[in-house]
């Protein structure tokens, strides 16, 4: 069963994900994702306008919680509106669908809608690589997916390329955290949340999904640094599986410290505030620049002991061993698998 999802808000966030994919591999804009939510614009029947080279596409977005994408038949009264729309304009229609379609089916709507470019997970993956997106749309998902599928498809006309893609580059090595341009303190704070949060979102866009920066609480009276959701997934195994069955957590909470000492007890309990079994919020994950004193250790066991909440503590080594992990391809999220065995071991009662 897949995690709840509010059906507009997901829309709206893949619908800007597509434009800022589509700005990557340099196509200008006509019309934009927040246009048709704007109430002093005409609405129109496709969510993104976009040309290049005296092109015009009509973009139509399309998502789903589950990795394969079931319901193209039963939208296809509305696509042939947008085919129909579009084409007596002069531009051509393009359905993005953010799941796999089955090649069977994905081939059969190709012939059927000749003027239609249909574009499944397997396409946009592709022109993620070329844009240097392939990261932040896996992270986007909120499903993972066993195997990476990638259709090539022409950048401009949306073709389908059926040449042999085997020898395919590599996808770029995440680089250490470089903190050398970030300032200790209060002045390099917000800076400090960018560079880990970013790196984070490399490291863990196959799990994690959400990646909301600074929410606020409903008081408005604090707030944390980063808010993700754990992908669903049948087949889940390590260190995400322990905390979704063993934690009751489906949210993880991030929080950064760029202190210029290690950090204290203080801290600690100033995090386990924002966590909350009723909201499947009951682990947090602090990364600080300087490290942890002992006292803050023995804050986090007890936070655990006590009220059954896992506050888990990285320093910047840790980042970047997770960091070398990934490019190793192996599965980072075992230095945190580490963290945990050796802070439930030594638990004391």
């Amino acid at each position: 069963m897949y995690f709840f999802f509010n059906a507009s808000d997901i829309g709206f966030r893949f619908e800007t994900l597509s434009e800022q994919l589509f700005t990557e591999l340099g196509f200008e804009f006509f019309l934009r994702p927040q246009d048709n939510n704007d109430a002093t614009i005409s609405k129109t029947n496709f969510d993104i306008g976009i040309f290049k080279q005296n092109n015009k596409y009509a973009v139509e977005v399309k998502c789903s919680t589950s990795p394969e994408y079931r319901i193209l038949k039963s939208i296809e009264s509305s696509i042939v509106r947008l085919i129909d729309s579009s084409t007596k304009e002069g531009m051509i229609p393009i359905l993005m669908v953010y799941s796999f379609i089955s090649k069977p089916e994905k081939d059969e709507f190709r012939k059927k809608h000749k003027n239609l470019v249909l574009l499944d997970l397997s396409n946009i993956l592709y022109l993620a690589r070329k844009a240097n997106m392939y990261d932040k749309v896996l992270a986007e998902l909120p499903f993972t997916i066993d195997q990476v599928e990638n259709e090539p498809v022409d950048l401009l006309n949306f073709a389908v390329i059926t040449a042999d893609t085997s020898d395919e580059d590599e996808l770029p090595e995440i680089p250490p955290l470089d903190l050398s341009g970030c300032a200790e303190g209060s002045d390099g704070a917000t800076n400090f949340e960018i560079l880990c949060s970013d790196v984070l979102e490399k490291i863990f866009s196959d799990s994690l999904t959400l990646w909301e920066r600074q929410p606020h609480s409903n008081s408005d009276l604090y707030r944390f640094d980063l808010l993700c959701r754990i992908k669903d997934d049948e087949n889940n195994e390590g260190f995400w599986h322990i905390v979704e069955r063993f934690f009751n957590s489906k949210y993880i909470v991030f929080e950064y410290k760029n202190y210029k000492d290690k950090i204290t007890q203080k801290e600690i309990y100033s995090t386990e505030r924002y966590l909350y079994s009723k909201a499947l919020r009951n682990v947090a994950i602090i990364i600080a620049r300087n490290g942890f004193d002992e006292h803050s250790e023995w804050a986090a066991k007890g936070c655990l002991r006590e009220n059954g909440k896992l506050i888990i503590l990285l320093n910047i080594a840790d980042i970047n061993r997770m960091i070398q992990m990934k490019n190793e391809h192996e599965d980072p999220a075992n230095v945190l698998l580490e963290k945990l065995d050796t802070l439930l071991t030594k638990l004391e009662k």
